[in-house]
């Protein structure tokens, strides 16, 4: 019986330790796909933020998210406009950029039925 207390005991603390999850960004001619997590820094969001309006004319606004003394991401606030007025929104609070990606999804391909997906991204 303690054995299986110390193993459900053991399993919780270790769902809930952060993870590895330093930011990921593809963009392709198909394919944005932006993952951040509580490794992100605001510089790094900076980058994407120039990127995107640069390259896609895609406006990422991530100005009421809330960073760390050292840079990093604390709770994410995320609004993101398509050259087509399409908008998404996401947020996360600091317990769930421990754990697991969010940001975005944006399918280029000309009639997608999804353009953007934002939230929790795998």
């Amino acid at each position: 019986m303690r054995t299986l207390i110390f193993i459900s005991v053991l399993t919780t603390f270790l769902g809930c330790t952060p993870k590895d999850l330093p930011t990921q960004v593809l963009m392709n001619e198909e394919l944005i796909e932006v993952k951040l997590s509580y490794m992100s820094t605001k510089d790094e969001l900076q980058n994407v933020q120039s990127q995107l309006s640069i390259q896609y004319d895609i406006d990422f606004n991530f100005k009421n998210s809330t960073f760390f003394e050292d840079g990093k991401l604390r709770d994410l606030n995320l609004k993101v406009t398509l050259p087509n007025g399409t908008i998404g929104k996401t947020s996360a609070m600091y317990a769930i950029l421990e754990t697991k990606y969010v940001g975005l999804r944006i399918n280029l391909k000309e009639g997608a039925m999804t353009p953007i997906e934002m939230g929790t991204i795998y």
